[in-house]
């Protein structure tokens, strides 16, 4: 444990930095995060996929009964 760490206990990073600082490192580093609006597309992309998956996969258990 370091000098200024006090116990070992986890507390999330949105509460050991201030919102200026984790958006000033967001800017900093473009090639790590990508645009809120990509990522909310691909997150709902995604849903999309999973979801397709699931109804393939009950066809397939209905189709095997």
């Amino acid at each position: 444990m370091s000098d200024k760490q006090q116990s070992m206990e986890f507390k999330p990073y949105t509460e050991t930095k201030p919102l200026a600082e984790r958006i000033a490192y967001v800017k900093a580093n473009p090639d790590k995060y990508k645009p809120l609006a990509q990522y909310r597309k691909e997150q709902a992309i995604e849903k999309k996929v999973d979801t397709l998956v699931e109804m393939v996969q009950r066809l397939v258990e209905y189709q095997s009964k």
